[in-house]
């Protein structure tokens, strides 16, 4: 299945100084908040994850350390930069906004 997100490009010609399109994404990476929720069998449901007790291997360093905002992916120790994280496994694009 082809997943996509509204995301922002900006666009000096508009009033909001930006336009909305499909951004098209690709699967999951290893080591991300979405692949672990996959594999946990959570992936198609809204959740909210305590990240306190996240995972870590045998050196105590995260497991977790990709997660998707938008259509881009940022390369963070999860457990340092957020205490739980709330997915979403679809969002839709409101066609009534004009920009």
């Amino acid at each position: 299945m082809v997943r996509s997100v509204p995301e922002r490009y900006p666009d000096d010609s508009l009033d909001a100084g930006f336009s909305l399109a499909e951004a098209q994404l690709g699967p999951p990476e290893p080591g991300s908040v979405e692949a672990a929720l996959i594999d946990a069998g959570r992936g198609d449901g809204i959740t909210l994850s305590d990240l306190r007790r996240s995972p870590r291997d045998a050196q105590g360093a995260p497991l977790l350390h990709r997660i998707r905002m938008q259509s881009s992916v940022q390369r963070v120790p999860i457990p340092a930069a957020f205490d739980a994280v709330l997915a979403v496994p679809t969002v839709t694009r409101d066609r009534s906004v004009r920009f």
